[in-house]
């Protein structure tokens, strides 16, 4: 189901933003700290640090389940390029067989570095990282919070003359 949402006067198709943005766009929802509200804002670091702590698991869980995804499909390709697949297995993936001399380990990595098919996993586990990275980020916040908090606590007090 598609959500469409305006967006600073402009209709967005909320389906089209990357998960990073998506996760971006949550976070400069929960990271503000209403100086009114500062009680439920310090009461609310564990449920915010639990939501991001389970989107953070999450990732990391795609991110090994790609390096996996990784690995068969560098280990396929070396198989291919050095010419040891089965006929059938090259009837299902749909290729023709490899006709060249087989590579030597320097020509296959540069081989394995240029294939496409190796580059779309890759650049999977870039974003993936990328997105991770940024969670990490988020959750290093969240446990910078209550210290935010206290400065600013601290800051009010010492602004009206008193001690903490």
């Amino acid at each position: 189901m598609r959500k469409v949402i305006r967006e600073k006067g402009k209709i967005v198709d909320e389906t089209k933003k990357s998960p990073l943005e998506l996760i971006v766009e949550e976070w400069e929802r929960d990271a503000p700290i209403d100086a009114m509200d500062i009680a439920n804002k310090t009461l609310s670091v564990p449920i915010l640090h639990s939501k991001y702590l389970r989107m953070l698991a999450s990732w990391k869980t795609k991110r090994s389940k790609l390096a996996v995804k990784l690995a068969e499909v560098r280990r396929f390709k070396t198989r291919y390029y050095n010419g040891e697949l089965t006929r059938d297995e090259l009837q299902s993936a749909n290729l023709p067989q490899y006709q060249y001399k087989r590579p030597l380990k320097a020509e296959l990595e540069a081989m394995l570095l240029a294939d496409s098919d190796v580059n779309k996993v890759q650049t999977q586990i870039e974003a993936v990282d990328t997105i991770i990275f940024a969670l990490e980020k988020i959750m290093e916040s969240i446990k910078d919070r209550n210290f935010t908090i206290s400065n600013y606590l601290r800051a009010q007090a010492y602004t009206r003359g008193e001690t903490l």
